[in-house]
Formats: structure tokens, sequence, C-alpha cells
């Protein structure tokens, strides 16, 4: 039988874990949270995170998101070039931040301000596409946009050294297009604890192994 220590501890951990969420969910998302009508000093470049496929292989909501919330922050010259990063799978050989690439192109943003990667099918990789495509270009000023959930994750992790500055930014779930339910928001939660639990107990080398072979 389960001691009521035992259910005591239970609940406990499960009080936090929530209150993580739900810190996440709100405080750390108005803390990064940017408003394309706001005014502030326009940064060379925003660098999105591509998100996930559909079970179709279409680009998904998360991605979606994150793409209008971008190309509305170059539309009111927040951010005058835009990177795309992520989204490599090898089957079908899809390229998601590719795609991202050319419907940004469709919506009217200048090709030569639009720069994408590749390679990269991790948040690590990710992470070190975007800061070679910063240097190449000699962007100073730079904005990182993904789910609140996603960017502490890229807070935590190791980044190359660089000469830039950087500024962590999302949408608010209720305004995003589409809309961020609460279920789809926890589930996101669920996936970067286990994701960059998986990153701290595995070598770097042996976490993207692992992608490779699940991706």
């Amino acid at each position: 039988m389960i001691s009521r220590v035992n259910v005591f501890a239970y609940g406990i951990i499960i009080i936090f874990y929530t209150a993580c969420f739900l810190y996440i969910k709100n405080s750390i998302s108005n803390e990064y949270y940017l408003n394309p009508g706001q005014e502030y000093q326009s940064a060379d470049v925003v660098v999105v995170f591509f998100g996930g496929y559909k079970s179709s292989g279409e680009v998904d909501d998360e991605s979606m998101r994150r793409f209008n919330f971008a190309t509305e922050l170059v539309k009111y010259e927040r951010a005058r070039n835009i990177i795309f990063v992520g989204g490599r799978r090898k089957s079908g050989d899809l390229r998601g931040s590719r795609i991202l690439a050319e419907m940004a192109a469709a919506r009217g943003i200048d090709r030569h301000k639009i720069h994408y990667d590749v390679e990269s099918n991790d948040t690590g990789g990710n992470i070190r596409e975007a800061w070679r495509i910063i240097q190449e270009r000699e962007y100073e000023k730079v904005l990182l946009l993904s789910s609140s959930y996603h960017l502490v994750r890229i807070h935590l992790m190791d980044k190359p050294e660089s000469k830039f500055t950087f500024r962590p930014v999302t949408y608010r779930d209720e305004d995003a297009v589409p809309r961020k339910g609460i279920l789809e928001g926890f589930t996101e939660y669920n996936y970067n604890i286990i994701s960059h639990a998986l990153y701290i107990i595995l070598s770097e080398k042996s976490y993207s192994w692992l992608v490779n072979v699940i991706r």
C-alpha cells in the first residue's frame, strides 16, 4: 500500500510541476512577449525556431504561430531580416526552415532579407546554425523567437560564443494564430522537460544521435 508520506510527497511533486508550468505560461510568457506594434529599437534580425510537422507532412500549428508572429515583427519593422532554422527530416527530404522561408517570400517579405538553414533538426543544431548565419551576416541585435516553453530550454542550453546581443521573444497563447489552448501548452511543456532532461543525461552527441533516429 502507498503510505500517507508517499501520497504527500507525490502531491508536492505534482503541485510543484504544475506550478512551474503555470509560471512559464504566465510570467515567462509576459516577460518575453513583444508587441509588434510597440515602439522600440529595431533588431537586425529575428531567428525563428521551427516547431514540427503534422502527420500529413504539413507544417504544424506551433511552427505557424512562430511564423505568423515573426512576419508581423518584420512587417512592423521590429526586425529587418529573418532567419529560419530547424526542421530537417531524413524521411521525404523535408526541410522545415526552407518551407517557412518560401512562405515568407510568398507573403511579400523581400527574399534578400530571408535566410534559412537546411542542416539542423534539434535545438542544439538550431542554435549552432543560427549563430553561424548571424555571424556570417554580421548582425548585432538579434531576436530569438519560439514558444515560451522552448525559450526556457534554449536559455538553459550551452551556446557558442558571440559578439552580438540577443533577446528571447514570444507570442501570447491567447493572441497567437492559430490560438494555443492550455492542453496544447501543457503537452509542449512536458515535451520540453523530457527533452532537456535527456540533453542533460546524455552527451550532446548522443542526444543528437537519438533525435536523428527518432526523426
